[in-house]
């Protein structure tokens, strides 16, 4: 394989085959210095895992009757794993090091937990990724951390984000659209260059003498025809600023216009539905409403015989307002209300539409919905840019407490399913919270009996909400 990026010698003297402490589900950990967190690590180096397509890193394994929390994936842990396609990080993990995936070139779906804080040096250079999204609570993007992957077409980094490495982006050609949070303070030489596709750069940091950014940041970037915005306000400082006054087209967000987000789902429907609800807040008439929903991995917009399930709001609709939605690239969803006579939608602000989404398939816990790219458009033609609205949304499910295995019934299943997972045994489904059945926050052999009394009929199983 061409590698992106040259790597020195004394990489492979450093790295050695792998004393990993247990493997728990196919992946090995090692046990870190406090004794009660561990740090996934490889088997042996490159092309680690063979054959695994579909990762989740859990929150919690257990080896020898202990529970250990993941808080951590190390150096090389993923190296050039020829197979793997996605990689879903649970909430526990803190830190990703150096190289963790670098060379996977099938990866091309990665889901980032809530309370990761950095991501090492090479971390997912030569990936397959499409699309990023960082959580609000990562600090730091290490260099060359996503350098060379040729896919990724939407970067997002939440208002935690401080400093982006050096050459972090460097070489993501198909980079079209990309967002930095209010409290970036530094952009490494060469972040962002030789990204020739970026055409929307989203930047929200309010003062741009704050951030500390390089000159050849941008290189490679067509400076001409990529639009650059920026909060209310600050357009007059951020062409009077080094390196951005060099962006030809640089536009404030319009005041009086702002996106909202509401979003609804009754986790007792285990079939994991939800719907989201747009609404533009606004002072005056706006004829037609654009903007770019971009979901978090594993949730999609609903289908029936009409298409995608987005549904305009009759009390806001004109005689011939029309909605059409496009997938434009992984997750994201391009939908446009709009008049082709250029009538008023009705009314200032309220829901403009609503979108049948299905969570069935995502992980447990918080994610974020974003709505970017928004713009209104007058009934005069006159265009206006939108502020970019994050919803934080929690996907939680109803079981049956007992019901180890989440098919919907306790019964001996549930029993051998807890059983091999109390020895340490590979299982595909099992639900922590649902097995254990004395709340201890353990799995153990009283839950093995308490799940037998549930199951045959001794005590009636009750209905627990699992986040």
């Amino acid at each position: 394989m061409k590698h992106f990026v040259i790597i020195l010698l004394t990489l492979f003297s450093a790295v050695t085959a792998s004393a990993y402490d247990f493997m728990a589900g196919d992946i090995a950990y090692n046990i870190n210095s406090d004794g009660n967190t561990v740090t996934v690590t490889y088997t042996k180096y490159g092309n680690n895992y063979p054959g695994t397509t579909d990762l989740t890193i859990p929150e919690k394994v257990f080896y020898i009757n202990q529970q250990y929390t993941v808080t951590a994936i190390g150096d090389y842990a993923f190296y050039e794993c020829a197979s793997l396609t996605s990689l879903n990080v649970a909430s526990s993990v803190v830190t990703i090091g150096d190289y963790a995936a670098f060379g996977c070139e099938k990866l091309s779906s990665l889901t980032l937990g809530a309370k990761l804080k950095t991501i090492g040096q090479y971390a997912f250079s030569e990936t397959a990724l499409a699309s990023l999204e960082l959580p609000l609570s990562v600090t730091s993007v290490g260099n060359y951390a996503f350098a060379g992957c040729s896919a990724l077409a939407n970067f997002y980094c939440g208002d935690g984000v401080q400093s982006i490495g050096r050459s972090a982006f460097m070489g993501c050609t198909a980079l079209k659209s990309a967002t930095l949070g209010l409290n970036v303070r530094s952009i490494g030489t060469g972040s962002f260059s030789k990204c020739t596709s970026l055409g929307v750069l989203n930047v929200n940091m309010p003062n741009p003498l704050t951030v500390d950014v390089s000159s050849d940041s941008f290189d490679g970037v067509d400076k001409s025809k990529c639009l650059l915005f920026v909060p209310l306000g600050t357009s007059d400082a951020y062409r009077a600023a080094a390196v951005w006054q060099e962006f030809e087209h640089i536009n404030d967000v319009t005041d009086g216009y702002r996106l909202s987000m509401a979003f609804e789902s009754n986790p007792m429907l285990r079939t994991g539905l939800a719907r989201l609800d747009v609404g533009l807040d606004n002072i005056d008439d706006v004829s037609a409403v654009k903007c770019d929903i971009v979901l978090p991995q594993g949730m999609k917009v609903t289908t029936g015989s009409d298409g995608y399930d987005v549904i305009l709001n009759e009390e806001r609709r004109g005689r011939d307002h029309a909605v059409t939605v496009n997938c434009t690239a992984t997750n994201t969803y391009t939908i446009l209300v709009s008049s082709p006579s250029g009538k008023n939608l009705k009314g200032n602000s309220g829901i403009v539409f609503s979108i049948g989404l299905s969570t069935a398939d995502m992980p447990l816990g918080y994610h974020n919905i974003y709505a970017r790219n928004a713009s209104a458009a007058k009934p005069s033609s006159e265009l206006l840019y939108l502020n970019e609205s994050v919803l934080l949304v929690n996907i939680s499910r109803a079981h049956l407490l007992g019901d180890a295995n989440g098919d919907g019934i306790v019964d001996v299943s549930d029993y051998v399913v807890t059983a091999n997972k109390l020895i340490g045994k590979r299982v595909t489904e099992f639900y922590n919270d649902a097995a254990d059945v004395n709340h201890n926050g353990n799995i153990d052999l009283g839950d093995l009996v308490g799940i037998t009394q549930r199951a045959i009929g001794r005590i009636t199983p009750e209905v627990i909400i699992q986040n």
